[in-house]
């Protein structure tokens, strides 16, 4: 299948890939990359810790620098120059072709060592290594700060859920500005995650406030939700196979208000959704138009990506 890769080497300064036929990135969506350490014992199973803070859960995002297409789009070198060896490393890279539908290229890669630095291509710069941050403990080991919409009046409910991929199901949300509501997280996937509301424009600044959480001795029992003004409602982090109600008014302006997770690393691909206030909803049709078209060429796309079509239905208020 095209765009499969057959084969791949970590670097000293990223990860060469090697596909059977031509691929080439897409341009209009970034390749991402993170990674993260387990924490080796007798129990079964383990956390997922930042490599930078050793003791606190989270995974930690490296910067992707450069993507270059080698060998007439045989071979891809993904250029990370602060990759190290990590109990797992995740790479996302969409690609297009010109004769079929492409899957976006996602890697889960343990690296126990990295071969000499990759120099073949244009450009080139040795950047060294980062100094390692000192390690900081996660005291306490569990979420301790009270949700502040754990409880008061119910609302309309809407769920919300964590998808495949660092994705929320539901892409879009349409509420009453003002309308009172009881929000559902569910989190089905194996990682925590959570779903927090930021004001109109925020999206940029709150992702950077989300990942320099790591570094916070209490981001933990802070949900990893950064103390800012542009934070405008929160779920508890989430972990696997559970799922958390929160109950707020929607604000007052009107307006698209993005929504992401804050787990550390997660905020740089699981974001984006819309959450739209309006004041009536007349906007009923378009609505419907928007969901035949998620359903028809983007569905085609999203399985053949992730391997099967999570719908979703925008939910319009009711009337009234």
């Amino acid at each position: 299948m095209a765009g499969i890769p057959v084969g791949w080497e970590a670097r000293n300064n990223g990860i060469l890939l090697r596909f059977a036929s031509a691929v080439k990135p897409d341009p209009a969506v970034a390749p991402f990359a993170q990674c993260w350490n387990y924490h080796y014992s007798a129990a079964y199973g383990s956390p997922e810790y930042s490599l930078r803070y050793s003791d606190t859960p989270g995974h930690d995002p490296l910067e992707v620098r450069s993507v270059q297409v080698l060998d007439g789009g045989k071979a891809l070198f993904v250029e990370i120059p602060q990759l190290s060896p990590a109990g797992q490393v995740h790479l996302s890279i969409p690609l297009k072709s010109e004769f079929e539908e492409v899957p976006t290229v996602e890697l889960f890669a343990t690296v126990h060592a990295l071969a000499p630095a990759f120099v073949d291509f244009p450009g080139y710069t040795a950047i060294p290594k980062a100094v390692p941050h000192a390690t900081v403990s996660a005291t306490p080991t569990a979420p301790t700060r009270p949700n502040p919409w754990a409880d008061g009046e119910i609302g309309r409910a809407l769920l919300v859920e964590a998808g495949l991929g660092l994705q929320y199901v539901q892409k879009e949300l349409v509420v009453k500005a003002g309308e009172r509501l009881s929000l559902t997280f569910r989190n089905p996937d194996v990682v925590p995650h959570n779903w927090l509301l930021g004001r109109i424009g925020s999206l940029a600044s709150l992702t950077e406030k989300a990942n320099l959480m790591i570094g916070d001795p209490e981001g933990l029992a802070k949900h990893y939700v950064p103390d800012s003004d542009e934070v405008i409602v929160y779920t508890d982090m989430t972990q696997p196979q559970q799922s958390h109600t929160i109950r707020f008014s929607a604000p007052a302006e009107k307006g698209e208000y993005p929504y992401l997770c804050t787990f550390p690393g997660h905020s740089m691909v699981m974001r984006g959704g819309r959450f739209l206030v309006v004041f009536h909803c007349k906007g009923r049709r378009l609505l419907r138009r928007r969901e035949a078209g998620a359903n028809g060429l983007e569905a085609r796309r999203r399985v053949h990506r992730i391997g099967r079509w999570q719908g979703y239905r925008p939910a319009c208020p009711p009337r009234g």
